[in-house]
């Protein structure tokens, strides 16, 4: 059966050039293949990508026609075609991969602090450094973008500092005379979109009755949050040395609200 070339599945693009060559159905196809297996060089010149897109469909007509029986010369010559198609088309992957152009090494913020840093640290310039290689996803590529900002993660020397684990919120020095810890807090509208770090104060209060009075501790800067499956949060916070010990002798027995600060 004679089939439109347009009909055959090859792309539009692909389509004009095989029409522009004087191939305008599936049997023009073959006899082009027949007569010269080089056909396509002649027709896509170099574009390994096309030649290679081309073939695949050339393939996937042949063999929904060879199943055709009787004595036309394209049952006759198909299941040779195919076995030249499928011939061709593998040497053009081989040779369209082993050409095919590395990416440019693009210029990326690495640690260069030795040992590495923790989570949360706040980087300096001397921590950083820029390395060229192959593209990181999400990698940050500007020291200057990632100085005073801290990640979530903790990271080795040489590590590519990733922008999604950077906070987004305002820019800090150091945690100055403050002590890092993480508490589970209830979920509260505080932490709803909120960009880190951000300062709270923190509800502390007791759950056993007749315990210790609980604890409104102010100037909390919140650093990170993540969700609990028991709809708890748990939180990384930095907090004042002096509130650290006030805390830790409440934080086994109390429930932890985070609230806006007092103004």
């Amino acid at each position: 059966m004679t089939i439109p070339i347009d009909q055959l599945g090859f792309a539009p693009q692909d389509v004009a050039a095989l029409v522009q060559a004087g191939i305008a159905t599936n049997d023009d196809l073959w006899r082009a293949l027949a007569r010269n297996s080089a056909w396509l060089e002649t027709i896509f010149g170099p574009d390994e990508n096309a030649k290679s897109r081309v073939l695949e469909k050339v393939i996937e007509a042949g063999c929904s026609q060879a199943s055709e029986t009787g004595s036309s010369w394209r049952s006759r010559l198909l299941p040779d075609l195919l076995v030249l198609a499928v011939a061709t088309l593998v040497l053009y992957g081989f040779f369209r991969d082993r050409h095919k152009t590395p990416a440019a090494p693009v210029p990326q913020v690495v640690v260069t602090a030795k040992g590495g840093l923790p989570a949360f640290h706040v980087f300096e310039a001397g921590d950083l450094g820029l390395r060229a290689g192959p593209k990181q996803q999400d990698a940050a590529t500007s020291v200057a973008d990632v100085v005073g900002r801290y990640s979530t993660d903790a990271l080795t020397e040489g590590d590519v500092v990733l922008a999604s684990k950077l906070n987004k919120g305002p820019r800090e020095s150091a945690w100055r005379d403050r002590t890092l810890l993480q508490l589970k807090v209830q979920a509260t509208g505080v932490l709803g979109g909120a960009r880190l770090p951000l300062t709270v104060s923190l509800l502390v209060s007791p759950r056993i009755t007749g315990a210790e009075k609980g604890t409104v501790l102010e100037n909390v800067l919140l650093l990170s949050t993540t969700a609990q499956s028991d709809g708890t949060i748990m939180a990384v916070v930095a907090v004042q040395k002096t509130d650290a010990m006030a805390l830790a002798a409440l934080v086994g027995m109390s429930d932890i609200i985070v609230a806006a600060p007092a103004s």
